[in-house]
């Protein structure tokens, strides 16, 4: 069945949300009650006089519709821009936020990375504000959508098993064309994760959220480690505090593939960053083959290939990961293959004193 003819079972549902960017550390946060081409809405009742800077002037040019969701340092609003009528994305700290240097120049940072990068598949940043006190607002591209989490939970009851995999191929293929453009540009994301990731209405996602994006250098295309955002998808060198490059991104989006697939992750979170990397050092994750039952030899292998604790053994590139998904998606023959058995242990065996 051709792609496209397994979106209409998803279309119908009808239940689609308008999505839009996180809070930097939080979670992607859906938004309904406005449509395209209606005039907006006032705000909503019941939110504080402090949550919703109403004062046209407090980011000038824009007129705040409703608080979408906060994270750790910044909130997102549901804006118009007055001189269009378009809805954005507005991040900003809070009016009455204490804001850091350091926590500036995270946010300046974030929106000298977005601006170089150009790509359907990527948020688009159209403008910074400067505001009052020296602070400043981005406003990005507002996507109509679903986390990528809720919309694997829709799909999964709209399709058959066999359908549902070949459209997360399809997704994760075009993520991963997304976040390379990044790196082709210098920039590693370092926090893919669901949350981070909105699908439209046509079934295509956009990566969000660029908050603890680093640039490489351009020669090595390394940058320095530091805390990783998220565990339960760090790649095992983000976990070490190393330095990291394209391909820990490469790692975290194939936790995302297996977590997809399996309705799983690999490691959990819960178990804390030691026990995650002991455990990555003890045993490879659950085979796909075992936990998915009529599950693609290709597709499993792919995705396994994608986690593999030494980067050397990875996908390079996600231009080379996105590749093999769209082998896979067309029919042909992927460049992975599945390791033997008897290397996996010997190499398993080889690598376990590491985390005791």
């Amino acid at each position: 069945m051709e792609l496209e003819a397994l979106m209409a079972p998803f279309e119908e549902t009808g239940d689609l949300e308008w999505g839009a960017h996180p809070g930097e550390g939080g979670d992607a946060v859906s938004a309904d009650g406005v449509e395209e081409g209606v005039k907006p809405r006032a705000i909503e009742p019941g939110l504080s006089s402090w949550a919703i800077p109403w004062n046209q002037g407090v980011v000038p040019g824009y007129r705040m519709l409703k608080r979408l969701g906060r994270g750790a340092q910044s909130v997102v609003y549901l804006a118009e821009q007055a001189s269009t009528r378009r809805l954005v994305a507005i991040k900003m700290f809070e009016v009455d936020q204490v804001v850091t240097r350091a926590q500036r120049a995270r946010f300046e940072r974030e929106a000298d990375i977005v601006a170089t990068l150009k790509h359907p598949g990527i948020v688009m940043l159209y403008d910074r504000v400067a505001m009052s006190g020296g602070r400043m607002a981005l406003v990005l591209e507002y996507v109509r959508g679903l986390q990528l989490g809720k919309w694997v939970a829709e799909a999964r009851g709209a399709w058959s098993p066999t359908d549902l995999r070949r459209m997360i191929a399809r997704v994760v293929a075009q993520i991963a064309e997304a976040v390379n453009h990044a790196h082709q540009n210098g920039v590693a994301h370092r926090d893919l994760k669901p949350s981070n990731i909105l699908v439209d209405r046509d079934h295509r996602p956009h990566v969000l959220d660029f908050g603890v994006a680093k640039l490489l250098e351009v020669e090595g295309l390394t940058a320095t480690g530091d805390e990783p955002a998220t565990l339960a998808y760090a790649s095992p060198e983000q976990l070490e505090g190393g330095d990291v490059d394209q391909r820990t991104d490469v790692y975290s989006l194939g936790v995302i593939l297996y977590e997809m697939l399996a309705g799983r992750r690999p490691f959990e979170e819960h178990l804390g960053r030691r026990a995650i990397l002991k455990a990555m050092g003890d045993q490879r994750p659950p085979s796909l083959k075992a936990l998915v039952p009529g599950i693609a030899a290709d597709l499993a292998v792919i995705a396994e290939r994608a986690l593999e604790e030494e980067p050397s053994r990875r996908y390079q590139s996600l231009f080379l990961l996105a590749t093999d998904l769209r082998h896979f998606l067309a029919g042909e023959p992927i460049d992975t293959r599945a390791e033997p058995v008897g290397r996996t242990l010997r190499r398993l065996a080889a690598r376990h004193w590491r985390y005791v």
